[in-house]
């Protein structure tokens, strides 16, 4: 790495040397200018984000999510607001956003791991290399605008690069005095919300306190939810040329929400129960810093350097499982019955009263009470310095923006996980004090030696390198470059299944990833744009760890993403965007049984994304008037190519296929067969939407969602069919296999914001409908939302 070090040093300085000082003023590639606020007469000030200060010459497909779109669709949580832009999917498994499942031109939106989240630039995961899953996002109440990038212009950030990116950029600090911005909500299911900002700064200084709290009931029956969130920002222009920022926030979640779902038979019966909601609880603490140094040794010239440090622990307690008594051991076959059990207190010879397992043998309250679960608190910890310069030069003669940097990135993640019959189990401070306890250690509790089940130390060290030029020449713009992922992973697994394991995996990664796009504007308001780059994403860890397997390693993702497409203003009043993807897998990573992920072979995605809006009075001179807006977005492949020997189901009823060393046979295949659809890729998606802007204040419109079927992921697919004495196989009564219908929702808002006045009000809903519908099988059965109102009251000054 120090010869890497070397080159990128030498690279900088050489930069640095060639740029002219009298090269014309050009704001940096990651900064842009935010829009003038008017109710806080706010002057533009520089706000970071990853688009370019003009996007014209962007080569791939984005959008941007401006702050007053945000509101005009008042919204519930963060999803209504991203779902909004065309290629995207959300699995909308619970009602307050807070657990994000944001899927990107096909891929798999679980967690949103393949999706590269990030604010102010600094990503959001976990732990983005070791474990790049999503249980945060920024609230929306904080944002000033959003950015999705979905295709080229991706190599300058990592290390998600297949399937997008999603930028959510803070609202800046004032600059001209005092500035108040402030927002109350409730709604139905017990939903409330309050945000209140306070900023002051002047041209060399500034401070903000942003504050929020927001409590409700979920989508299933005692899954509630409640979060606060406070964060800090500073500003300090120590001279002309020096500035620094920082930025300190802390996020808290307590919610009863379950990450088990329901099995076929109890969704039928109730799809808004859950059996051991009331004990069931995911608790997340997270804080993190931002410090920025830009440096302006003269105009077209400046040096960003970042640092950051993010600690998050997460702890998720459950009493079940298995959905519908589903187990996955293929020497436990048959225990499918569509009806949850208390997973440590449930003996299927002779099942206990209140335990579960059937209609006539329901889960009580009682039985909870004197039964134990599984408790999995983790904790993930990682940190980075980014140095990036941005310059303006005139090599061959013609204009240049040029981007480099470097990156340090440190990880040091912690997964345990406990699990017992024991009541006391239900105290997370009791389970964590369980930690590094043996039989052979005089301070064990007696009966838990055995009960701690998994303990997984996880470091990384990662080290990004990336340069990328835009050429400009005419109507054309030609922007290349490249990115270096140097990654350095090792894994101790202490405990597997109860048992003393002590193996380390340890695993180097070198990607070099390239990208190139070209844009032409020779048409009025109108931009052709096209790209190609390599994608890359590092592998996710498996959820548990099987006795004395240890961590077992799996191939990072691998891909090429092409696309094509336009952007046009044709006249005053119209915007209309449109592209077309082609992304070709050597190496996708999907999940299978028993929490595991693999590695699936070939796969390709292909699709068109259309998105416009139509302002009737603008075409007509007018500020207000009536208009339509929209996306679209048709999927017409996402497919696996290759077929796994692992694939099917040799069992009873099953598939029979692959070759099977178990007698038995083998129960549970990973389902990965060439030609079948990927998971969680609907074909089509569309959003549609009419509205009228009056100018008394008052903007209402009216719209649908919808969103095609989808199947389920791919082992689900080959479950073992054969009946057992309930009555049921796992394929039928799980609720893990089978397609997930397509469904439209019925949506509405209203917002109110008199002229003149700092005070505006709002009403939005939700599935006006009511319709129930099934949202996913992962981890079983789960319904959607239902119909959900909220309104509220804005206040600025």
């Amino acid at each position: 790495m120090r010869r890497f070090g070397e080159l990128w040093a030498a690279t900088m300085l050489t930069a640095l040397a060639a740029a002219p000082a009298t090269a014309r003023d050009m704001p940096p590639a990651n900064d842009i200018a935010a829009a003038e606020d008017k109710d806080s007469q706010q002057p533009d000030i520089i706000v970071r984000g990853i688009l370019p200060e003009d996007p014209a010459n962007f080569p791939g497909a984005f959008d941007t999510i401006t702050r007053d779109e945000i509101e005009a669709r008042p919204p519930f949580s963060i999803k209504e607001v991203v779902s909004q832009v065309p290629g995207v999917n959300i699995v909308d498994e619970d009602a307050s956003g807070l657990a994000l499942n944001i899927g990107v031109r096909g891929l798999d939106p679980r967690r949103s791991a393949r999706t590269l989240l990030m604010e102010d630039g600094v990503p959001l995961f976990l732990a983005p290399y070791g474990d790049p899953a999503a249980h945060y996002s920024t609230p929306f109440e904080r944002l000033e605008r959003i950015e999705v990038v979905r295709g080229s212009g991706q190599i300058l950030y990592g290390p998600q690069t297949v399937g997008g990116m999603i930028n959510f950029v803070t609202k800046p600090i004032p600059q001209d005095g005092l500035a108040v911005r402030g927002q109350a909500a409730a709604g139905n299911r017990d939903y409330r919300q309050a945000y209140l900002s306070l900023g002051f700064g002047t041209d060399t200084a500034g401070i903000m306190v942003d504050g929020l709290y927001r409590a409700g009931d979920g989508v299933r029956r005692n899954h509630d939810f409640d979060i606060r969130d406070i964060a800090v920002k500073g500003r300090l222009q120590l001279s002309p040329a020096h500035e620094l920022r920082a930025k300190v926030s802390y996020f808290e979640e307590r919610s009863n929400i379950t990450e088990t779902m329901l099995g076929a038979i109890e969704y039928a019966d109730d799809p808004f129960q859950a059996p051991t909601g009331r004990l069931d609880r995911f608790r997340q603490d997270r804080t993190a810093f931002h410090l920025s140094h830009i440096w302006t040794p003269s105009d077209g010239i400046r040096l960003t350097t970042n640092a950051y440090h993010i600690d998050t622990f997460r702890a998720s307690f459950r009493q079940t499982d298995k959905p519908g008594g589903y187990d996955d051991a293929p020497d436990e076959r048959g225990l499918a019955t569509g009806y949850t059990t208390l997973d440590r207190c449930y003996d299927e010879d002779d099942p206990a009263s209140g335990t579960g397992g059937s209609a006539g043998n329901p889960i009580t309250l009682a039985a909870s009470q004197a039964c134990g679960g599984r408790w999995r608190p983790r904790s993930f910890v990682y940190y980075g310095v980014e140095p990036r310069l941005d310059l303006t030069h005139r090599l061959f003669g013609i204009d240049n923006n040029m981007v480099i940097g470097a990156r340090y990135h440190r990880e040091d993640i912690q997964r345990d996980q406990f699990r017992t019959a024991d009541p006391r189990i239900q105290d997370l401070a009791f389970t964590r004090e369980l930690i590094g306890y043996d039989d052979d250690d005089p301070r064990d509790i007696e009966g838990f030696g055995d009960q701690h089940r998994e303990s997984v130390e996880t470091t990384v060290d990662a080290y990004s390198f990336y340069l990328q030029n835009t050429f400009a020449f005419g109507d054309f713009a030609l922007t290349a470059g490249a990115r270096l992922e140097q990654i350095d992973t090792q894994t101790a697994t202490l405990r597997s299944g109860s048992e003393p394991d002590g193996r380390i995996v340890t695993t180097e990664t070198s990607e070099i990833l390239p990208g190139i796009g070209l844009t032409y504007g020779g048409f009025a308001g109108t931009t052709l744009f096209a790209g190609v780059h390599r994608g890359f994403a590092p592998p996710r860890p498996s959820r548990d760890v099987a006795v004395g397997e240890g961590a077992l390693p799996v191939q990072p993702e691998e891909s090429t993403n092409w696309e094509i497409g336009f952007r046009s203003s044709p006249t005053r009043g119209i915007s209309i965007a449109s592209t077309l993807f082609f992304t070709d897998f050597n190496q996708i990573v999907i999940s299978s049984a028993a929490g595991a992920f693999v590695n699936g072979g070939a796969s390709e995605q292909a699709g068109l994304e259309i998105a416009g809006r139509i302002d009737f009075g603008q075409m007509a001179g007018r500020d207000n008037g009536p208009y339509l807006l929209g996306n679209y977005t048709n999927l017409f492949t996402a497919k696996f190519l290759t077929t796994s020997d692992a694939a099917f189901n040799a069992g009873d009823g099953g598939v029979v296929g692959a070759a099977c060393e178990d007698d038995g046979g083998c129960y549970n295949g990973n389902g990965i067969i060439a030609g079948s659809r990927l998971p969680y890729a609907p074909r089509h998606l569309l959003s549609l939407n009419a509205g009228y802007a009056h100018g008394s204040g008052v903007d209402a419109r009216i719209g649908i969602d919808y969103r095609s079927s989808q199947q389920p992921d791919a082992f689900a697919r080959v479950l073992d069919t054969a009946i057992n004495d309930a009555g049921c196989s796992d394929a039928l009564c799980s609720g893990l296999a089978g397609e997930i219908p397509g469904v439209t929702l019925l949506n509405a808002s209203i917002n109110f914001a008199p002229p003149g006045r700092r005070v505006s009000y709002f009403v939005s809903g939700y599935n006006l409908a009511d319709r129930v519908y099934l949202a996913s099988r992962v981890d079983g059965v789960v319904a959607g939302r239902r119909l959900t109102m909220l309104g509220g009251v804005r206040v600025r000054f």
